[in-house]
């Protein structure tokens, strides 16, 4: 779409308008877009404590998704059902091209509970993660060291965690 042809370069083969009115008519675009881009993820400031007391007691379980249905009114069931890397969550793995959420969901012969790892503050019913996880965050991904596996560290290609 140009609107006003002020400068222009070519980019991947089409006209990409620069300048201050390309900028003026893009703005009703951009602006949601912007606003997006800064939000919270949808864990930051949700209320767990509901969700979490209707998850399985137990630490490993076969996944199924009546299980795990209350946290899908928030989370999209492909941050646990999809395989596949490009999953909107802050664990995944450029080097296994993969959701880490789907691999520990999924694996086998139990899956593994969100509450092995994850922990709801009593009062604000925010999520946090367990001591017993081993968690460490970075720009880049991070790295987690639990109980049930050696310290592994993942790779986000630059991603923000949410």
């Amino acid at each position: 779409m140009l609107l006003a042809r002020t400068s222009s370069s070519a980019y991947y083969g089409e006209e990409f308008p620069r300048g201050i009115d390309t900028l003026i008519s893009h703005r009703r675009a951009a602006i949601p877009l912007l606003l997006l881009l800064l939000a919270p993820g949808p864990a930051a400031g949700e209320d767990h404590r509901e969700s979490f007391r209707t998850l399985p007691a137990q630490p490993e379980v076969l996944y199924l998704r009546e299980r795990f249905s209350a946290c899908f009114s928030c989370h999209p069931p492909a941050m646990a059902e999809d395989e596949d890397f490009n999953v909107e969550t802050g664990f995944r793995d450029t080097g296994l091209g993969k959701n880490l959420h789907w691999m520990h969901l999924f694996r086998q012969p139990q899956g593994t509970n969100c509450s092995a790892c994850h922990r709801v503050d009593r009062e604000s019913g925010r999520l946090f993660f367990s001591e017993g996880a081993g968690v460490t965050r970075s720009v880049r991904g991070g790295s987690c060291a639990p109980s049930c596996h050696r310290r592994k560290e993942y790779q986000n290609a630059g991603r923000p965690s949410r």
